[in-house]
């Protein structure tokens, strides 16, 4: 027989009457069993909680607490809900009592008189079904020992496993930290001493890592960065985990070099680690886009001031013409009365005015077109043979008016025909922008034009005599909208020098100032004087070179 089956088991018999008690012990005197008496369904409740038992034999007629009422309380307990009851009872029970004893918690019914041979064959098997659940519960038990035990033995190897792994990882890390080009530095929260450098702390500070070990951060780091350091470590050990600054950073060498850094403070182990990166190129990229802001500012101020003066020019000749045309209708409508009758001189005069303004109002859209076309990057020359002589004449003729009433002279020195393959109609814009603004800044002074072959260039200089340009603005003239004086004193857009250098370079030449400031300016022109070829005679478009830098 097995330990369980030797095992003694508790019955509880529960009987009001003694007598009854005690013809059940009898019916049940055996080694194996253990016998609990009580005499009422208190007592009953008492034993239950004291000790497990097997089986509860319960009379159903008690004064106090009837057998329902002590099955359903036991069905209510935790500890006792699974307990098998057989019901006692002097009467054969009906349908509705049978019903409510299997409800409340029964397993089976016996009538009194008692059977010997039924009570034993019904409790032994109720014993029996309690050793086997005994027999369970204590192998479940042994297994559930040898699985701890398996299981303390399978979390040391997974520990010693891990700190195998860890160690590599930490290995691993630490070959990670030294291949990252920002400076990481690892270093004791109590006494600030440096316990880990990577490789990019030296290449930060120019220092071997290994002389930093030990040592201060505080002490490490120099100048700007260390007094920041110095402050934050303090904030950060009762406040915010983590803070990021920008600062210098002090080399071996002393040179500085900004710097971002990021401090965190990993409480749980007592450490801070730092990681600078260097912000060379950032703050060179944050200075270009302030520069690049500026600029645009500039541009939109200078766009301001071009749309001022674009709409003053503008409007400059068309009020000349509409007040020629007004005076035109009014004295016409007037002919042949005794009064206000125009001669044909005097009509042909008015019509010379109105043409200058036309003619000036065509210039000024002229320029805005060819602004609109050069922005493209493009300018489309059609090249035939052009002497360069003849188109300055041309200009000198146009001009004879105007330097007539500034009461200035304009002089020629041209040295016979000099040809080249060129686009006459853009030599000829080239020619009357030099020639107007030496007639506007000339002061009234004479101004000399001169032509002449250098070797195998086309030399073309106007020469003036009047408020001259600074140095610094020399460069700056052949901008678009630039002009070396207030556009409040002289007139223009400010496009003519830039429309005249964008088509020099197209042909391939070049243009450049010589100028003092109260002695006049030279703008001195040269072309390749090339003969035309047969594959140049046809429209062709071609990229001039950007201005000169200042």
């Amino acid at each position: 027989m097995s330990a369980a089956g030797s095992q003694v088991v508790s019955i509880l018999m529960v009987d009001d009457r003694a007598e009854n008690r005690r013809a059940l012990a009898a019916i049940l005197d055996d080694p194996s069993y253990r016998l609990v008496e009580a005499a009422s369904g208190s007592e009953a409740l008492k034993a239950v909680l004291r000790e497990d038992f097997a089986l509860v034999l319960l009379d159903v007629r008690m004064p106090e607490m009837d057998g329902f009422e002590v099955a359903g309380l036991l069905g209510r307990l935790e500890r006792t809900r699974n307990l098998p009851i057989i019901f006692l009872t002097a009467e054969a029970a009906d349908e509705e009592d049978m019903f409510r004893g299997y409800t409340t918690g029964a397993v089976d019914y016996l009538v009194k008189p008692l059977r010997p041979e039924v009570v034993r064959t019904k409790v032994a098997t109720f014993a029996r079904l309690f050793r086997q659940r005994e027999e369970i519960r204590v192998q479940g038990e042994r297994l559930r020992a040898v699985e701890r035990r398996e299981q303390a033995l399978l979390l040391e190897q997974e520990r010693v496993a891990g700190e195998r792994k860890l160690q590599a990882a930490l290995m691993e890390f630490r070959s990670t930290l030294d291949a990252v080009l920002d400076a990481v530095c690892i270093f004791d929260a109590g006494d600030l001493n440096v316990l880990y450098a990577n490789e990019g702390v030296s290449a930060l500070l120019g220092v071997d890592r290994a002389q930093l070990l030990n040592q201060p951060v505080t002490e490490v780091l120099r100048g700007p960065a260390g007094a920041a350091l110095r402050e934050r470590i303090d904030s950060l050990r009762d406040g915010p985990k983590a803070t990021r600054f920008e600062t210098e950073v002090v080399r071996a060498d002393n040179t500085r070099v900004p710097a971002e850094l990021l401090l965190q403070h990993i409480a749980d182990v007592g450490r801070f680690v730092a990681v600078a990166h260097d912000i060379t190129e950032r703050k060179r990229t944050q200075e270009e886009l302030a520069r690049l802001y500026a600029e645009a500012k500039a541009a939109l101020n200078i766009r301001d001031e071009f749309l001022a003066a674009a709409s003053h020019e503008l409007k400059t000749p068309l009020t000349a013409l509409t007040m020629q045309l007004h005076v035109l209708q009014r004295r016409l409508l007037s002919r042949g009365k005794d009064e206000g009758g125009l001669t044909e001189e005097e009509i042909d005069a008015r019509f010379k005015r109105s043409t200058r303004s036309l003619m000036k109002l065509k210039d000024l859209i002229d320029e805005l077109m060819d602004v609109g076309r050069i922005s493209g990057g493009w300018m489309q020359l059609t090249r035939t043979e052009v002497d360069l002589a003849s188109l300055v004449r041309e200009v000198a003729e146009h001009f004879g008016d105007e330097f007539t009433r500034a009461g200035s002279e304009l002089t020629l020195r041209v040295d016979g025909p000099i040809l080249g393959a060129w686009d006459g109609p853009r030599l000829l814009q080239v020619i009357t922008n030099l020639v107007s603004n030496a007639l506007k800044y000339g002061l009234g002074k004479p101004v000399e034009v001169t032509v002449e072959q250098v070797g195998p260039l086309a030399r073309l200089i106007v020469r003036d005599h009047g408020i001259g340009i600074a140095l610094e603005d020399q460069a700056r003239i052949f901008e678009r909208f630039e002009r070396a004086v207030s556009g409040r004193h002289y007139g223009g857009l400010g496009l003519g020098l830039f429309i005249a250098y964008r088509i020099v370079a197209a042909h391939g030449g070049t243009i450049r100032v010589e100028s003092t400031p109260g002695e006049g300016s030279a703008f001195i022109v040269e072309l390749p004087a090339q003969p035309l070829k047969s594959e140049r005679g046809a429209p062709g478009m071609e990229r001039p070179s950007p201005p000169p830098a200042a």
